[in-house]
């Protein structure tokens, strides 16, 4: 593997030294709920803590994560489309020409304006407890179905303004846990093993189906329904049973009996769809062309826990989530001439922990000292302290063979203490952006009801909040940074950029450059660098709090990462699509481009940096990879560089990308260079689990740049989730 790296010029990093220190710990939150836009172009997601997140499918890169609130799970997600006189009027991102309906078990509908990221109203269901929703009509209204607590189907109408209640179909007893739209029919499945019909032109029932009881005589959970063709729907049950059910003259037609657990959710493709729940098996089934009947054809065990939700795109590509916080994109792939699915294959696109840990680009701060840090958690920032060495390395025993390196170096590392946890308000709702200062005397927040900034005193361990200007209190940010020991960059949702200053609370500049939220933030001593979500990039001068220069666009993709050479002369950005661009921030010109080389699409490069002592150097990382290389400028000295001749005159040397895979679930990286804190200790031979040659210190290569990895343990978070199903094995 290294040989071939190298073929293809790349090699692993050999000289890097892992320091693991082991302290805070990300919340993982599963997937409860899927939705493909009517363009198929963007992927909802709606996790167990109540967050929505909007992924692209060209890459399957998240773009943007808002909504979170306790309590709040949306266990069903619907699309709808904005007229089209307001899409003409839209100022920013293209999945903003949407809105989002989502409904839960607290009972509520919520319609999401994904220009402003909130909910723009917010409406009680009529029938308790949501457990499923389907879109009934589009044209010339928008109405939903909703499967709900009283056992009943509720419709509402929904613009773009308002949602309301129209009526209510009653059905037998128990839950209505499912919902379907059938041509000129309504379906909904309870919690009886009654499945009822409706007529849309007579609203009343007409006819229902009564599916089989388990071998106790207990009743059916019907999970979920689905339409397949002009005259067949599916059921999914809590006795791991398929149903094809005749909706004309409701019967069951077939059963499909290859799950071992709860069906809780179905996707329908063109002869085809796939099936998945509880035993965390995604089945794939395909009409069989001679007789019409649904025959089984192939299984995949992509995930350790329940599936929640599973959509099938129009190309063919399932996507199912689970409880275990993964996203899996399978690939239905036709195999002989009968029409069967050959098989499922993974696109080697599992998206891993990380990615439902990491919701925003920068999680971590860390203070000049490297002694304060500062983590933002879902719904709460947490302050870390990093007290001095306890022991020294001669006091820690060799070991031939290490577990993990938090366990080999335990005892020489600074240890962490948490100082406090800090939470904005009782509702509860999502930390979407925090900043912590040079010196670590402020740190701000901001959730959706806006921005708090706060004083913190080390020596007494002491947490003040401080006043602060209407404007500021409003500010919903999206990204924050810290330019000096108090001025503060806010990216806020509605206004702009914002500075201020944190001592006294007062605004200092406001720019209105941006057109859509300002998500990405990043200085140098001299300039700030501020990434929206449009994917346009802007350069401010931080002397005179003024807007110097647009950078240009990508060819490919959005910003998800940028940074300054150390001197400030170039600006470093890196795209969705593993594009790097290099910017003169003097110059005011492209100073070339090129593409990170053996990386997969849809890993999502979260940071770059420029090490100081290396100025020619990046360091790379994203999930779970870390790529380091060597730029080398071949333009002629004082030579004008314009964009179009970019790629010639700024390039990545052949053989210079080194590829570092060891580390898994990269949540993000500090940069250590300005402190000397922990720069006594060289550890590479108990992060590699190999005997120490000699127990002393050795100092730090001078000519070396250390860095804070922040990494989410797979193994912790696998101990984090409930007990995994136990799947039956043959001859059990």
């Amino acid at each position: 593997q290294d040989l071939e790296r190298q073929r293809r010029g790349c090699a692993r990093i050999a000289v890097m030294e892992f320091i693991a220190v082991h302290c805070m710990m990300p919340d993982l939150a599963g997937v409860d709920s899927l939705a493909l836009s009517p363009d198929s172009k963007w992927l909802a997601v709606g996790r167990s803590d109540g967050v929505l997140e909007i992924w692209t499918t060209s890459t399957w890169q998240r773009r943007i994560a808002f909504g979170g609130r306790q309590g709040r799970v949306p266990k069903c997600l619907a699309w709808v489309a904005l007229a089209e006189c307001n899409v003409k009027k839209l100022r920013w991102a293209e999945f903003a020409k949407y809105q989002l309906i989502s409904a839960g078990l607290e009972g509520k509908v919520h319609l999401w304006d994904l220009q402003s990221l909130q909910a723009v109203v917010t409406e009680t269901s009529g029938g308790g407890a949501v457990y499923d929703m389907c879109i009934l009509d589009t044209k010339p209204e928008t109405s939903v179905a909703l499967a709900c607590e009283d056992g009943a189907v509720h419709l509402m109408h929904v613009d773009e303004e308002s949602i309301t209640h129209r009526r209510k179909f009653h059905g037998g007893k128990g839950r209505m846990l499912s919902v379907c739209r059938h041509r000129n029919y309504v379906f909904g499945g309870n919690s009886t093993s009654l499945i009822s019909r409706w007529s849309l032109d007579t609203r009343v029932s007409d006819s229902y189906v009564r599916l089989e009881k388990s071998r106790w005589g207990d009743e059916a959970l019907v999970w979920t329904l689905k339409h397949v063709d002009e005259t067949t729907i599916v059921s999914g049950d809590s006795l791991g049973l398929l149903h094809i059910i005749d909706t004309v003259s409701c019967t069951v037609m077939q059963r499909l009996d290859q799950h071992q657990a709860d069906v809780l959710t179905v996707a329908v493709g063109t002869g085809f769809m796939v099936a998945a729940g509880v035993d965390g098996r995604v089945s794939a089934y395909c009409v069989m062309p001679q007789t019409g009947l649904w025959s089984y054809s192939e299984s995949a065990c992509r995930h350790t826990h329940d599936i929640r939700a599973i959509v099938m795109s129009p190309e063919g590509n399932g996507i199912s989530g689970a409880m275990d916080g993964g996203l899996v994109v399978h690939q239905v792939r036709r195999g002989n001439a009968q029409g069967a699915v050959e098989r499922f294959k993974l696109r080697h696109l599992r998206l891993k922990f990380s990615d439902s840990c990491a919701r925003r680009s920068r999680p971590f701060a860390l203070s000049n000292d490297a002694r304060v840090g500062l983590f933002c958690n879902v719904f709460k920032a947490e302050l870390w302290y990093f007290k001095d060495v306890d022991q020294s390395p001669d006091t820690v025993p060799p070991s031939n063979k290490v577990n993990g390196p938090v366990d080999a170096m335990r005892g020489i590392l600074p240890s962490p203490l948490k100082l406090a946890d800090v939470t904005l308000g009782k509702a509860g709702d999502m930390v979407l952006s925090t900043a912590l200062s040079m010196d670590a005397q402020f740190f701000a927040i901001s959730d959706q009801a806006g921005t708090r900034l706060f004083s913190f005193a080390l020596k007494d361990m002491e947490v003040s909040r401080l006043p602060v200007k209407p404007q500021i209190r409003a500010a919903r940010a999206l990204s924050l940074l810290f330019l000096s020991s108090s001025l503060l960059a806010i990216g806020d949702i509605d206004s702009g950029l914002l500075f201020c200053d944190a001592a006294t609370g007062t605004v200092m500049a406001h720019h209105q450059q941006h057109k859509t939220p300002v998500d990405m933030l990043e200085a140098s001593p001299e300039f700030l660098a501020a990434s929206d979500l449009r994917g346009e990039m802007h350069l401010y001068s931080l002397d005179q709090l003024a807007h110097e220069c647009v950078v240009p666009r990508f060819k490919l993709g959005f910003p998800t990462a940028m940074t300054f050479g150390p001197k400030g002369a170039r600006f470093i950005a890196v795209s969705s699509a593993q594009e790097i661009l290099v910017f003169d921030t003097e110059q005011h010109s492209v100073l070339g481009r090129c593409i990170v080389p053996e990386v997969p699409v849809h890993q999502k490069l979260r940071g770059v940096m420029v090490p100081a002592h290396a100025p020619d150097k990046l360091l790379i990382w994203g999930s779970d990879v870390l790529v380091k290389t060597t730029m080398q400028e071949v333009q002629a000295e004082g030579e004008k560089v314009v964009p179009e001749t970019a790629a010639e005159n700024f390039t990545a040397s052949e053989h210079s990308w080194q590829i570092e895979t060891r580390l898994v679930n990269i949540l993000d990286v500090a940069h250590l260079a300005q402190s000397d804190a922990w720069s006594g200790y060289s550890l590479g031979h108990h992060a590699q689990g190999q005997p120490a040659k000699k127990k002393r210190k050795v100092p730090r290569d001078p000519t070396g740049d250390m860095c804070m990895i922040l990494q989410a343990p797979a193994e912790t978070l696998r101990a984090s989730l409930p007990s995994a199903f136990e799947r039956k094995t043959y001859g059990s």
